[in-house]
């Protein structure tokens, strides 16, 4: 399947951003990129929550984000892939925020 026009503009914006592939570079300044490059929020979070999942093997937190106070929203899933070894949960606050007001990618 082929990517949408956005989606292609996204990852050539990553490229043009990053001066050195990610396993290449230091800890810090790839922490310091990401918060320069980060999508700023458009939608104003009304309210988020850590709460615990159960799974097979404990449990995982999962944070909830609200975008307002109605309950009959769509619903957005994301799964972050992998530790936070650079960056931390907070980091993905902006992606959740916004991605209700981008383009489908």
């Amino acid at each position: 399947m082929p990517l949408t026009p956005e989606s292609v503009a996204l990852l050539e914006a990553n490229r043009r951003a990053m001066p050195v592939p990610m396993h290449e570079m230091p800890v810090q300044t790839l922490r310091e990129l990401m918060k320069r490059t980060a999508i700023p929020s458009t939608t104003e979070i009304f309210e988020w929550t850590d709460v615990q999942a159960p799974t097979r093997n404990g449990s995982v937190t999962v944070r909830v984000y609200r975008s307002g106070g109605a309950n009959d929203l769509p619903v957005l899933m994301y799964v972050h892939g992998g530790g936070f070894a650079v960056a931390t949960s907070t980091c993905t606050t902006s992606t959740c925020a916004t991605s209700p007001t981008r383009p489908a990618l």
